[in-house]
């Protein structure tokens, strides 16, 4: 959360503050992680606070990458969301495109753009182009990773709200969710079919 509000909030909410203090505006910024751990969340949580702060939020996938890199330029501030960089055979240039957004000579004018990329194999994309993981490409590196039991017990809560029975005890079933890497997605699949299962036995009634 900290490397979250550090990393990639700031520089939405602060680039003014951020431009006063020597730091360029441009940055990146790359999310990792299993499938289902919250990085689509993350992109849906940049959006909101870029619109807050009047940047143009682009969200796009390698298949349109040269476009909306043209787009979050032509717009800027923006920032430019990038999912699934790993599927590197959507765009004919890959990597080098990807490689020239975050660090070509043309940005040397400097763009305000902040640009956020996910992957769920960061050993992919460090086996294609190992230069990519250095500062002033991507200069924060986030893993996002399957919740603690704490966080478990909150998306139970907000999952199964209106439905958990005041008094019940769901620390253990939370642990065991933490202890097996459940995601996200997961759990509130889970809870989803407990609901269903529960109307349908009303019904049944």
């Amino acid at each position: 959360e900290q490397e979250i509000e550090t990393s990639l909030l700031t520089p939405i909410r602060k680039a003014a503050e951020l431009r006063a203090a020597g730091i360029k505006a441009q940055r990146g910024i790359l999310l990792h992680g299993p499938y289902g751990t919250g990085k689509s969340l993350v992109a849906y949580l940049a959006a909101q606070e870029s619109l807050k702060n009047e940047r143009t939020f682009v969200m796009c996938n390698m298949g349109m990458l040269g476009i909306a890199v043209h787009v979050s330029r032509f717009l800027q501030p923006s920032t430019l969301f990038i999912e699934d960089m790993d599927d590197f055979h959507s765009s004919y240039r890959g990597m080098s495109e990807i490689r020239n957004l975050l660090s070509g000579v043309e940005n040397k004018v400097g763009f305000d753009t902040v640009t956020i990329l996910t992957t769920n194999f960061l050993e992919k994309v460090i086996e294609a182009d190992r230069s990519l993981m250095r500062p002033e490409r991507i200069d924060a590196l986030i893993e996002i990773r399957a919740p603690s039991q704490g966080v478990v017990g909150k998306i139970l809560q907000f999952a199964g709200n209106g439905w958990v029975k005041e008094g019940d005890d769901w620390d253990h079933i939370a642990q065991l969710m933490a202890e097996s890497n459940t995601t996200p997605a997961i759990i509130i699949e889970i809870m989803n079919r407990a609901k269903i299962a529960a109307i349908n036995k009303e019904a049944g009634e």
